[in-house]
């Protein structure tokens, strides 16, 4: 593996769900490629509002102080996923070159790391990739093993201090920037409202990082670097949750894949039209599955087309 470790750094953001960070925790202190690496652990604050949520996190950070080689921050209070996740990323990359962002909820294939610290590697000086997705969606069609996409990936992914210092959280100037470069391509084509996210936002409606991480790309011409496979799986969606939905489950990859299938990958310089045309693919099933007035032939009738291409 031809990579400089010791400017990685690994971010785990945890909350409040102790069995899913101690299987995190334990998954990530098992591989030996990342024993040298420096592993900080933010753990958000409870909220006062949620009945037994300070036990909860007592017990994750009691959980989290046993592993001694990691470094602990404790927020005193909540202050959400979007603010710790860019108050986090943010301080590491001061220290380090380039980091690997972890939540609790998610499950990694065995060669995770392996595949990130590669990636992080290969494409350090390119001037196109500001990121690196370690989760895909399931997708029927046949994809290039490596693939660009304007989207940047949210479940286990990678970048750069030089990329991430481009990160706008002001979410007015991001909107005034995309509407002037034009909403079109920044909905990938029409196919999908991502501008709907930046505007929710912008009303206090939402609070996300990720929109404001996808605009940010957008407006500097970034891309996303993407598996044809998944290396990661979230878990917060399996059937047995009490609050999962049925387009939560058109999320779940199978993690099973041929190792090291990026050893002698090349990868274009443009966006993969391939990759495009997969995602585009699942945007229609999620606007389906939040549709209940399409009729079961119209579903059929749609997957048919899907699979044929037609």
């Amino acid at each position: 593996m031809d990579v400089e470790q010791s400017d990685v750094a690994i971010a785990l953001f945890v909350y409040n769900r102790p069995n899913r960070a101690e299987e995190l925790l334990r998954s990530i202190s098992s591989r030996p490629e990342i024993l040298q690496l420096p592993v900080y652990i933010y753990s958000d604050g409870p909220k006062k509002s949620v009945k037994g949520d300070q036990e909860k996190v007592g017990i994750v950070r009691d959980i989290c102080q046993q592993y001694s080689n990691f470094t602990l921050i404790e927020q005193p209070s909540n202050i959400g996923l979007a603010n710790s996740i860019v108050g986090g990323v943010s301080s590491v990359l001061k220290k380090h070159e380039s980091i690997i962002v972890l939540e609790d909820d998610l499950e990694l294939a065995e060669d995770f790391f392996d595949f990130m610290l590669t990636m992080l590697a290969r494409y350090r000086f390119h001037p196109r990739v500001f990121h690196i997705s370690g989760y895909m969606i399931p997708t029927s069609k046949q994809l290039p093993e490596l693939g660009l996409y304007r989207l940047p990936g949210s479940w286990g992914w990678a970048t750069w201090r030089d990329k991430w210092q481009h990160y706008t959280h002001d979410i007015h100037l991001l909107i005034n920037k995309v509407k002037a470069k034009g909403l079109s391509a920044f909905n990938v084509d029409d196919s999908f409202n991502h501008f709907a996210t930046l505007e929710e936002n912008a009303s206090g409606a939402r609070d996300t990082w990720a929109i404001r991480w996808y605009a940010t790309l957008y407006l500097n011409n970034g891309y996303s670097l993407y598996p044809h496979k998944s290396f990661v799986r979230n878990r917060g969606f399996d059937k047995e949750a009490t609050n999962c939905k049925e387009s939560d489950l058109l999320y779940q990859v199978d993690l099973r894949h041929r190792r090291n299938f990026w050893s002698d990958c090349d990868l274009p310089d443009i966006e993969s039209s391939s990759y495009l045309s997969a995602y585009k693919a699942f945007h229609q099933q999620l606007i389906e599955s939040w549709n209940p007035s399409i009729t079961l032939k119209q579903r059929v009738k749609s997957k048919l087309k899907r699979i044929l291409g037609k």
